[in-house]
């Protein structure tokens, strides 16, 4: 939106004006100075967790704007709705943290975002060896890395893989109280109880 006016032929008193009269009596300089419209955002959560910011947030569009979405003890954190997820991939909207650029949203002002919450169960991971644990909900095609003990929503079937850190290494073996009985590192479990397993990561041999 426009600002203000500025410059050499800008008259007295015109510098806020929509619009400006100007008397042409030589070479003059003017100028426009435009500034983003601040778009209203409103933030807010759902029973069982806490969102941040909280509220309305008045933002510059065009800057990057930040969420979080944290779980009260017992429960995981589900997704993000809202008017302003509209055409947002399932990988972002299940991540408690996003980031947005409002002016690439294509919904009307004030765009909403509430977090969600629900009964969570706990996945404890372990790593030897080079390489990672990652999970995502079972046919999403999205994974996040599992570390240490991690509340996870209870009923749902996760997608489990073991990832090496590089091609200098494989995926060895799965162990734990919860180990699944596969050679696999791909492999799908029901979060219907705490699950413990740990995965096992070896250098790969390469002939000379």
């Amino acid at each position: 939106k426009l600002d203000r006016w500025t410059g050499s032929g800008v008259p007295a008193g015109q510098e806020n004006s929509p619009s400006l009269t100007l008397t042409m009596s030589g070479n003059v300089q003017v100028y426009a100075v435009f500034v983003p419209r601040f778009l209203d955002i409103q933030v807010s959560a759902n029973a069982h967790g806490t969102a941040s910011p909280t509220g309305t947030v008045s933002v510059n569009p065009t800057l990057v704007f930040d969420l979080a979405a944290t779980a009260d003890d017992g429960y995981a954190f589900t997704n993000w709705t809202g008017t302003g997820t509209a055409g947002m991939a399932n990988s972002q909207l299940s991540s408690g943290a996003l980031s947005i650029t409002p002016v690439d949203i294509l919904a009307p002002s004030p765009l909403t975002f509430v977090a969600n919450f629900a009964p969570a169960v706990r996945f404890t991971a372990a790593v030897t060896g080079s390489g990672s644990i990652e999970f995502g909900e079972a046919g999403s095609g999205s994974y996040r890395t599992l570390t240490g003990v991690t509340p996870v929503v209870a009923g749902t079937t996760y997608a489990v893989r073991a990832v090496p850190a590089s091609t200098l290494f494989r995926f060895s073996a799965w162990s734990g109280t919860d180990a699944p009985a596969t050679a696999a590192s791909l492999f799908n479990v029901v979060a219907d109880a705490d699950k413990s397993f740990a995965a096992s990561f070896v250098v790969r041999k390469h002939k000379v």
